[in-house]
């Protein structure tokens, strides 16, 4: 060999790309949706009956609240400030009215030759990170008992019902439980999926006693189509299911406000301490959800089309050698190089 022969550098775009055609590098296909709160929609229709049991009890209290409300058991007489056995159930009933809920879906596409989707990552805010409102009614059954400070009496065996003012929603979303595959039909501009994904409920409420949070198991229908161009995809899905059900608890709730009527027209002000021992539920739930892929700058698409393929390839070819911060340097070390070839490829949409 001559000495003025010069021998081709190992990173030639020549021996790069044909090693890498040998080796078949193929990139991941994770696509990340937003819903879009104006195209989505969704109801959320429930009913809850919350039963507790315990004590009532006045407010008296001989050095904060010396003129607070005493209860006795009984209908007459007694002395002190004494609790009463009691049972109260909360009944709670959703406002029907449909919302544009937000959230994200993430989907992987690499199973897609053997017809299988991977749905990663699902989260739907059904009040779009707004507060919802519920009807609800409280209910109470307890022992004969009498007041004072208010005077009045209470037999027992005859249950009170009184309306809850106020009651909101707090939080109302689906979680994905785990990534789920599900199998879908690729199509000409479509991919089309029919299936059931499961997702924890997750639904948070305040009676005005305090937050209650609950997470209910859900079977949410997953049946749509994901269709348009890499970039600027599209996913619709949703669909109807309803369950009813009850949920054990143990949970401790108290001292809780219980404004009573009296005979003569005040309040006596009583104080509920207790503990949740299950729910009973009932759901009717609808989903229409539209996601957007969300735009992400992908520095191996040269031409800014929408994928990384041949013509990519022939823009960072034509850049081969030193190239002071060009767009074809994609490593970022002033040379395009074989380095670069192998970025693109694993980057690959064809």
């Amino acid at each position: 060999m001559g000495g003025g022969e010069t021998l081709m550098p190992c990173h030639s775009p020549v021996i790069a790309l044909s090693t890498l055609l040998i080796t078949g590098v193929a990139a991941a296909q994770t696509v990340e949706f937003e819903l879009d709160t104006l195209a989505s929609s969704s109801t959320t229709a429930f009913d809850f009956a919350i039963p507790f049991s315990g004590t009532l009890i006045g407010d008296y209290d001989a050095k904060t609240n010396p003129d607070g409300t005493q209860t006795r058991p009984g209908l007459f007489g007694g002395s002190g400030n004494n609790p009463i056995d009691c049972d109260i159930t909360v009944s709670l009933s959703s406002d029907p009215t449909p919302t544009s809920p937000s959230g994200r879906i993430v989907l992987d596409f690499d199973g897609l030759e053997s017809s299988l989707l991977l749905v990663e990552e699902l989260q739907i805010d059904l009040l779009a990170g707004s507060q919802g409102s519920v009807v609800g009614t409280l209910g109470i059954s307890f022992e004969s008992f009498n007041t004072v400070n208010p005077f009045s009496i209470y037999p027992g065996g005859i249950p009170l019902e009184i309306p809850l003012a106020g009651a909101q929603i707090l939080q109302s979303e689906f979680v994905l439980v785990e990534p789920t595959t599900v199998f879908a039909a690729p199509g000409k501009g479509e991919i089309a999926f029919n299936a059931i994904v499961p997702v924890t409920w997750i639904v948070e409420f305040d009676t005005g006693a305090g937050a209650q949070l609950q997470e209910i198991p859900v079977a949410l229908p997953f049946i749509g189509s994901v269709f348009g161009e890499p970039g600027s995809r599209t996913v619709r899905f949703g669909g109807a299911t309803a369950d009813a059900g009850n949920q054990p608890l143990d949970l401790p709730v108290g001292p809780i406000p219980v404004p009573l009527p009296t005979i003569t027209g005040d309040t006596a002000n009583l104080l509920f301490s207790g503990a949740v021992t299950s729910v009973d539920f009932s759901t009717n739930l609808e989903l229409d959800a539209v996601g957007d892929e969300i735009e992400s700058f992908v520095p191996e698409d040269l031409n800014l089309d929408g994928f990384v393929d041949s013509a990519d390839l022939g823009l960072l070819i034509a850049n081969w050698g030193l190239c002071d911060d060009c767009p074809a340097d994609l490593n970022g070390d002033g040379v395009v190089s074989s380095a670069d070839i192998g970025l693109l490829i694993a980057a690959w949409t064809g």
